[in-house]
């Protein structure tokens, strides 16, 4: 039950995230930059929050370093295809990606590869929580080929990210660190690969004479650093939970209650109109979470 419990606040920190970055693409905009920027000072904020949780006594281990190398060069690549989605205006397909990605990856990775048992109440689950995103996004104009490619590619890496979460903490092989110095780890190498992939792109942006104005920071950083201890505590409860939950348990969980909770928030805190549609989405993606338990 500790488990269940643990997950559930992971997808509960997960909406909350997904809300406060709706308010922050409207403040900020969706140009590359502010994607890169947002991913610098995000991964930054995690690395000094975990750096005192350790109390500055932090170990090392080169697996983890790779692993966390890894996720965090999924991420920032993700999350820069995203804010491009959102930039062309495809929020619901943006959306649809990244949660079914996140949530069908990890989960056949599991059946294929860690032997993870088959239950037919999951398959059920997981067909009746993929159809509700899907149904819940569908209709609206057609995708530009580009754009299907980059939401294949959100879809993909994602899911990966999760993936490499997954075989990062059930290692045996190799000495790890533990989920605290984890995440450090992560969001160091975050904050490193968003500054140096932006510094490339403005320093291509002064060769090409067209360098655009990046929004006054000091108004967005509370926006970040907000999201920064949501991602940080789900961070942890994914890692947690990855210790004795089942990947086919984990990613199915955190994503069908993402789905209900951010449909909740949006509409009882940013005011967003739920129609009918939806909430049969929601309670069928709901009927679908309760059969991985």
């Amino acid at each position: 039950m500790k488990d269940y419990l643990c997950i559930t606040g992971v997808a509960a920190a997960l909406a909350a995230r997904l809300l406060l970055q709706q308010v922050y693409q409207r403040k900020a905009g969706d140009s590359p930059e502010m994607s890169l920027m947002f991913s610098a000072l995000d991964g930054l904020t995690i690395a000094v929050l975990f750096l005192f949780v350790k109390r500055f006594h932090l170990t090392f281990a080169p697996f983890s370093i790779l692993m966390a190398l890894c996720s965090c060069l999924l991420t920032v690549s993700y999350t820069m295809l995203g804010f491009r989605i959102l930039k062309a205006g495809s929020v619901a397909y943006y959306s649809m990606f990244l949660m079914a990605g996140g949530m069908t990856v990890p989960y056949i990775w599991g059946l294929l590869f860690l032997d993870e048992p088959i239950r037919i109440l999951r398959i059920v689950g997981l067909i009746l929580i993929t159809a509700a995103v899907f149904y819940s996004n569908a209709g609206g104009q057609k995708l530009q080929r580009n754009q299907l490619l980059m939401c294949v590619g959100v879809f993909v890496l994602n899911g990966f990210t999760s993936v490499v979460v997954k075989m990062h903490q059930i290692n045996t092989v190799y000495r790890t660190v533990d989920a605290t110095e984890f995440v450090f780890l992560s969001g160091v190498l975050m904050c490193l690969s968003s500054t140096l992939i932006l510094a490339g792109k403005r320093l291509w942006q002064d060769h090409k004479g067209v360098r655009r104005e990046i929004p006054p920071i000091h108004r967005l950083y509370p926006f970040i650093f907000a999201m920064a201890i949501l991602e940080s505590a789900s961070s942890m409860g994914l890692l947690l939970s990855a210790e004795n939950l089942p990947a086919s348990v984990i990613f199915p969980f955190s994503t069908g209650g993402t789905i209900v909770l951010s449909a909740l928030g949006g509409m009882l805190f940013l005011h967003e109109a739920i129609g009918w549609r939806r909430w049969v989405c929601v309670a069928v993606c709901l009927a679908g979470t309760c059969m991985f338990l």
